[in-house]
């Protein structure tokens, strides 16, 4: 499985990368390893890392930012802490690169999904889709922020690259889209005294985790917030 902007994702690998290290986030950023050198093997090819790579036998890795090989592969075996072989079929020898876990790949496509397809987004963003091919919301035509600034019918607004890199981060530790259960949702009134409370049906959006950072990086580029209401009464 390999990424591709626009299509899987909002961001790319080395773009996440750039965010993360410029943010201090070493939970992200110690998963890349530096490539020394591609070569020949049996097995297909062998990796060279410049520090202890950590991987084991059975592992999905990404290559990219190489000449040939911007493909995932399985470790087949491990040779030293930074030396490993990958089911990739050889090209030629090369010097450079970088290789990260396939489970980073997986959190920037749940990440995307998650800005495209959380129920307080979907359907609610500013203008509306440059084509009907296109895979994800973004980019648009007609779309403005908050302050008025408008994007081109190409652009990928930059909170939205922010956001896809804070919730890849989030899907790294956490299931960044939990089941609701039945239970979840209903009408509930409560009264304690002179005191009513009433909660209304909550939708789905509603009883789902809140990323108050993330919600308010994208926040300018939808047209409304939907929330539930609470609603107390004094007598």
């Amino acid at each position: 499985m390999t990424i591709t902007v626009g299509a899987d994702t909002y961001l790319s690998l080395s773009d996440a990368y750039t965010y993360h290290q410029n943010k201090g986030n070493t939970t992200w950023t110690t998963y890349r390893k530096t490539i020394t050198s591609i070569v020949t093997h049996a097995d297909g090819i062998s990796v060279t890392t410049l520090t202890d790579n950590g991987y084991s036998e059975g592992d999905r890795v990404s290559l990219y930012g190489t000449t040939n090989y911007n493909q995932v592969g399985e470790v087949k075996t491990i040779v030293s802490t930074k030396i490993f072989t990958l089911d990739i079929s050889y090209v030629s020898d090369e010097n450079s690169g970088f290789c990260v876990d396939e489970i980073l790949e997986v959190c920037l496509r749940k990440a995307t999904e998650w800005i495209d397809n959380h129920p307080d987004h979907k359907g609610n963003w500013k203008g509306y889709i440059t084509s009907t091919l296109q895979l994800l919301s973004f980019p648009r035509s007609g779309l403005y922020d908050e302050e008025g600034r408008s994007f081109t019918t190409s652009e990928i607004p930059t909170v939205i690259e922010s956001a896809c890199a804070e919730m890849a981060l989030k899907a790294l530790s956490e299931t960044i889209f939990p089941d609701i259960g039945a239970g979840s949702v209903g009408l509930k009134r409560r009264r304690i005294d002179v005191i009513e409370k009433e909660w209304f049906a909550p939708t789905l959006s509603t009883v789902r985790k809140k990323y108050d950072y993330v919600d308010n990086l994208i926040s300018g580029l939808l047209n409304s917030n939907k929330g539930s209401v609470l609603l107390i009464k004094s007598y």
